[in-house]
């Protein structure tokens, strides 16, 4: 069973509990994820293939990298921590790189 824990935030992004990532996928509560985009020296954008066995959108095309912002954790922190595990690229809070938060739901 999945113990990750999450926040649940409303559409301001306002913490208004917290719930497994199991259960807050089932019920389909807003919570904190993040996506990081590689780009080419061409500017072109590099995908990963998801898994087959990946609960949501198996064997799909999607972000370089992507993950879950654990309960406490911030959007930067969990972007660094998810690119060193899925790349091995070490990022810092001190390299500059572009954020941008959008709000988008799955169906």
């Amino acid at each position: 069973m999945d113990m990750n824990i999450l926040d649940i935030v409303d559409e301001n992004e306002n913490i208004i509990g917290e719930d497994s990532r199991e259960n807050i996928h089932k019920k389909g509560l807003l919570h904190r994820e993040i996506h990081v985009w590689f780009y080419t020296p061409k500017d072109e954008i590099i995908f990963q293939l998801r898994g087959k066995d990946k609960v949501t959108r198996p064997d799909l095309l999607d972000a370089t990298v992507g993950g879950h912002v654990e309960l406490g954790d911030s959007y930067e922190d969990t972007a660094i921590k998810e690119v060193y595990e899925e790349t091995g690229v070490k990022l810092t809070s001190t390299d500059r790189y572009p954020l941008k938060c959008t709000k988008f739901l799955y169906n």
